[in-house]
């Protein structure tokens, strides 16, 4: 319950709607002060069960990318729902801590403008993927002469000492030298200023847990000694073929415009 209210009092700005001057409804609190939440304990709130679980599976988008306590994307869309219910028409949502970008792809898919703000540039970078408008069969270019490009790139890349050090506390020589030339690949093939390049920058992102120690599943910091690994270039490929066959390409353009790239690089 407290998590849809955060998401209507998130976009009550952007909407032009003054909560303040809202009636408390069934299944609601009207909370618009921090001051409020001493006097109104959590487990006195109203239950609404229609906001326990959602009514349809979540758009694939929001699984590129691994992300902790992610927001539940049905949250979003029936606190629109719930606005136009109430007799509002939203224009531009606002998400003052966006994380992943849940709320971000939920605003696109409803074609409604977004502004979204993180202290993590990891999130901010998915975010931004997850909305953007790119197209598979672009990808699908990209993605194949990265894959030719990457055996000739050098396996060096520019990191300051202590980054390095961290780094090899994680990957093994070898893996690291991949993944370097992965990375230069990825510089060499994709324009500097085309979004394409991000999209591909959270391609590598995604699949750098899979590709190190750090234990599978956890969310914490914690090394696996004996954990088997894949090279990054056999990962790639291997999920692409696995997604390729589960997804049709106009539902893949549909749905997103991207999911291809993120299932191609995820595992």
């Amino acid at each position: 319950m407290l998590a849809c209210i955060k998401c209507i009092i998130s976009l009550q700005s952007a909407m032009g709607y003054d909560c303040a001057k809202a009636r408390t409804e069934k299944g609601f609190m009207d909370v618009t002060a921090v001051s409020q939440l001493v006097r109104r304990r959590l487990d006195a709130a109203p239950a609404d069960p229609s906001w326990d679980l959602p009514e349809v599976s979540e758009p694939k988008i929001h699984r590129i990318h691994g992300y902790p306590a992610k927001f539940p994307a049905f949250l979003a869309t029936k606190a629109l729902a719930h606005a136009r219910a109430s007799g509002l028409s939203p224009t531009r949502v606002a998400d003052l801590f966006c994380g992943c970008g849940t709320v971000a792809q939920e605003a696109k898919r409803e074609g409604l403008d977004f502004w979204g703000c993180d202290i993590n540039p990891v999130a901010t970078l998915i975010a931004r993927t997850k909305s953007a408008d790119l197209r598979p069969a672009r990808l699908r270019l990209y993605s194949a002469s990265i894959l030719s490009a990457m055996p000739e790139q050098q396996a060096t890349i520019d990191l300051a000492p202590a980054a390095r050090a961290r780094l090899d506390q994680w990957f093994q020589p070898d893996q690291f030298d991949d993944l370097a030339r992965l990375l230069n690949a990825i510089r060499l093939v994709v324009p500097s200023r085309s979004k394409y390049r991000e999209a591909f920058y959270c391609a590598f992102s995604a699949i750098l847990k899979n590709c190190s120690q750090w234990r599978r599943r956890s969310i914490k910091p914690s090394f696996d000694y004996k954990k088997v690994l894949r090279m990054s270039q056999q990962l790639l490929r291997a999920s692409a073929t696995s997604y390729a066959r589960r997804l049709p390409i106009r539902r893949i353009y549909q749905k997103s415009g991207l999911i291809f790239i993120w299932q191609m690089c995820c595992q």
